[in-house]
């Protein structure tokens, strides 16, 4: 039973590390966003950023059943 335990909180944690990294990476790129675009490229920005969230939810869709499918 222990073995699948780590197994699947290795596997959530390299999932989630991935969203981590995106986050820190935005962060970093905070100063080049104001520096170099315009209040236009902000709205296309903004657009992206509501697509994004809509994908991610529909793509992680099932995700937590899935975890408990792979622990049982």
């Amino acid at each position: 039973m222990f073995p699948k335990i780590r197994e699947l909180s290795k596997n959530v944690t390299v999932y989630g590390l991935g969203d981590v990294a995106v986050s820190i990476v935005n962060f970093l790129l905070l100063s080049f966003y104001v520096t170099y675009f315009t209040a236009g490229d902000y709205g296309v920005i903004a657009a992206l950023g509501g697509l994004e969230v809509v994908a991610k939810i529909v793509f992680r869709f099932g995700l937590d059943g899935s975890f408990m499918r792979f622990f049982y």
